[in-house]
């Protein structure tokens, strides 16, 4: 199914099969916003629009230009959802892509991520696309919309433990993190971290390409965009990301 909905101004909002002819802007727009270390590789996003469409939402512009996206994938669950898995993002993709059940069978929708161009942020698109995802998960009467929130700060502060991190508050007694803030907002509660959310492992010469700069001997390196040090032993980085689990009711 495709739908082309007029949205705020001249943004469109574009769910289904359409979306295959966008395939070439989406890995542009992911590879301008995304960290090189972090980038899902395209087989891997171009597969989630293949295998679910529906599920995949972009905005475009006045112009036709691709400013955003949402990429999820449905799944079966039928446990509690403090039982969601720690290694976060891999796990959703691992077992939305590489598993086979029937998509009839799916009862709970996993966001991987929410892309919006550096030129249309602080616009409210992160907040369109997050609501369209709450309504694909809710009109197919899905138990929840479940996230593992990337703290968008975090990266600031690589060296405090996610867990003390998420729960930071300003002097308004608000959460601190803003992305965080904005799912709270938006209706969405805390279910636990999962501090194994992606793993990258690669040698020192690929990370100095990722992260331009030189990592001269073992240790842990503070890198930029990551959320946690990157840990080199014998000319191999590891960078494991925490994450942080939230999920939408579906009151």
């Amino acid at each position: 199914m495709t739908t082309k909905i007029p949205a705020s101004g001249k943004v469109q909002i574009i769910c289904g099969k359409e979306q295959l002819n966008l395939l070439d802007k989406v890995s542009a727009l992911r590879k301008r916003v995304w960290p090189d270390f972090l980038r899902l590789a395209d087989e891997i996003v171009f597969k989630m629009y293949e295998l679910y469409p529906d599920f995949q939402i972009s905005l475009l512009d006045g112009n036709n230009e691709l400013i955003g996206i949402a990429n999820s994938i449905p799944l079966i669950w039928k446990k509690p959802l403090f039982a969601l898995s720690d290694e976060g993002v891999s796990w959703v993709v691992n077992t939305g892509l590489y598993e086979k059940y029937p998509i009839e069978s799916t009862n709970l929708l996993c966001a991987i991520s929410i892309t919006v161009s550096d030129t249309h942020r602080n616009k409210g698109l992160s907040k369109m696309l997050l609501q369209y995802l709450k309504n694909s998960a809710w009109k197919r009467n899905f138990i929840s919309l479940v996230i593992p929130v990337r703290p968008s700060l975090k990266s600031i502060y690589p060296l405090i433990p996610i867990d003390e991190y998420v729960m930071w508050q300003n002097k308004d007694g608000l959460i601190f993190d803003p992305w965080i803030k904005t799912h709270l907002n938006l209706g969405a509660r805390i279910v636990k971290i999962c501090h194994r959310s992606a793993c990258v492992t690669a040698s020192s010469s690929q990370w100095e390409e990722w992260a331009g700069m030189h990592f001269p001997g073992d240790g842990d390196y503070v890198v930029k965009d990551a959320l946690a040090p990157v840990k080199f032993v014998n000319d191999i980085g590891t960078y494991v990301e925490p994450n942080l689990w939230v999920y939408y009711p579906n009151d």
